[in-house]
């Protein structure tokens, strides 16, 4: 965990205290990040949103990749990847995407 902490601190984005201040900030209100979440799982499938498209100034910095897990129709959550804007997309969509069929799978089972 440490180290994820640290790979962020390293990005250009985050090296602002103020600016990383508001990340956690942000993260640590739950129920906003859950209404950020719920608005982003119209669609089935992985999507990916971009700054002020998620709502949350302390995040427009940031890109969320998410895709719901869960009987189609009625997800029952949602796995997610928070990162700078330029994080490598080509990465990182796919492998949410197979997390949450891989935890849809075992869910369903």
């Amino acid at each position: 965990m440490l180290g994820t902490w640290l790979a962020l601190l390293d990005q250009p984005e985050f090296r602002d205290p103020a600016r990383l201040r508001e990340l956690l900030t942000a993260l640590e209100t739950r129920e906003r990040m859950i209404e950020i979440l719920d608005q982003l799982l119209a669609e089935r499938g992985p999507g990916v949103a971009f700054g002020d498209e998620i709502g949350e100034p302390a995040l427009r910095h940031c890109a969320l990749v998410i895709a719901p897990y869960g009987e189609a129709g009625a997800p029952a959550g949602v796995v997610c990847v928070l990162g700078p804007s330029r994080m490598d997309y080509a990465r990182v969509i796919p492998l949410v995407d197979f997390f949450s069929q891989m935890v849809t799978e075992r869910l369903c089972a």
